[in-house]
């Protein structure tokens, strides 16, 4: 069991304009359901030194990277576009910061 302090969760929503089986472009792109993917604490640490983005301003930038990935891997398709719900980047900057950067 993992409490709030060990992950967090990601509202995030797909947008699929291609067929997964011939890849051919659809007609009438469809827009998945709100879903939701959590990000363990344990995983994060081991993505790498989260301070270090921090320093150099690209936190958000790595940070949109890395969810954009896993969520695309574990969760999707390439041939998907995976978008984050309004606010939910910003959510995941702070909780980087709370729990890596000092």
């Amino acid at each position: 069991m993992t409490t709030d302090q060990e992950k967090i969760t990601l509202r995030y929503q797909v947008k699929r304009s291609f067929c997964h089986c011939c890849e051919q472009e659809l007609k009438n792109p469809e827009i998945s359901e709100v879903r939701e993917f959590d990000f363990h604490l344990k995983d994060l640490k081991e993505h790498g030194d989260w301070h270090l983005y921090d320093e150099h301003d690209e936190l958000e930038e790595v940070a949109d990277a890395y969810i954009y990935e896993d969520i695309t891997y574990f969760a999707s398709s390439s041939l998907d576009r995976v978008s984050l719900c309004e606010g939910e980047l910003e959510r995941f900057v702070q909780f980087v910061k709370r729990n890596f950067i000092k």
